[in-house]
């Protein structure tokens, strides 16, 4: 993806953002300090699993 193509993914989320690595690894630490939690999906997707669309925001976003 452009850099272009990259912001306006992100832009596309419900929160307007996307997950950062620094999301990520607090997600990692909470299931880690969580050891009640087994099996499950943890979404770290800026809300783009809420939104209704066609596709992944990332391909929405590139250029035809």
């Amino acid at each position: 993806m452009s850099p272009e193509e990259f912001e306006a993914s992100h832009r596309m989320t419900p929160l307007s953002r996307s997950s950062t690595p620094e999301d990520v690894a607090r997600a990692v630490r909470f299931l880690i300090e969580s050891p009640a939690i087994t099996g499950t999906t943890l979404l770290v997707d800026g809300g783009q699993h809420l939104s209704a669309q066609p596709r992944d925001v990332m391909y929405l976003a590139a250029k035809a």
